[in-house]
């Protein structure tokens, strides 16, 4: 029952990529008046075709 549920419901898992390569596109070291940072990455994974991922990630500069 939990095969069929699991196979109706959420299909079979893909196997995990061999590689994934990240670009970093653009960083902003000042963002919200220099408390955090912006980065714009690129992310390439799977076979040659495959859509790219853009991803934009924000840290804080100081971690107190």
């Amino acid at each position: 029952m939990k095969e069929l549920f699991s196979h109706y419901m959420y299909g079979r898992m893909p196997p995990p990529p061999e590689r994934v390569t990240a670009t970093k596109l653009y960083e902003n070291p000042s963002l919200f008046d220099g408390k955090a940072t912006l980065r714009e990455l690129e992310l390439t994974f799977g076979p040659a075709g495959t859509p790219k991922i853009h991803l934009l990630v924000i840290v804080p500069n100081r971690r107190d």
